[in-house]
């Protein structure tokens, strides 16, 4: 096992971590700020609570030792929640930093599941 794929794999999935649980309790309490998000880029303030309850989900489901297809689908799940994002800020205009921060996420979350791969490959 190559100990620097192995940190590099760590310290990427702790980022999306921290960030999907950071989040997910503004949005499963529907804080003002939150709603106010959503409401801004158009969403109906009743998606957040589904939102929060599957970035708790994908962020349990990176670290657990779950089946590798459940992995996979938590991987999905949260790029597409970092695309949508993206997209969603792209497209109201919004400002530089709102756009690309969801963009770098999803860079980071690529990352993460590459050396995610190679530690698998490192282990046959």
């Amino acid at each position: 096992m190559n100990k620097t794929h192995l940190w590099i794999f760590r310290i990427s999935t702790a980022i999306i971590t921290l960030i999907l649980v950071l989040g997910a309790p503004m949005e499963l309490m529907q804080l003002p700020g939150a709603v106010a998000s959503f409401g801004f880029i158009g969403y109906p303030s009743s998606l957040l609570l589904l939102l929060g309850v599957l970035k708790t989900l994908g962020a349990i489901a990176l670290w657990a030792p779950l089946p590798k297809i459940i992995n996979e689908w938590a991987y999905a799940g949260i790029a597409f929640d970092f695309i949508g994002a993206t997209f969603a800020h792209f497209m109201i205009d919004d400002s530089f930093g709102r756009i690309i921060l969801p963009f770098t996420l999803l860079m980071i979350l690529f990352v993460s599941r590459y050396y995610k791969y190679k530690l698998e490959q490192g282990e046959n």
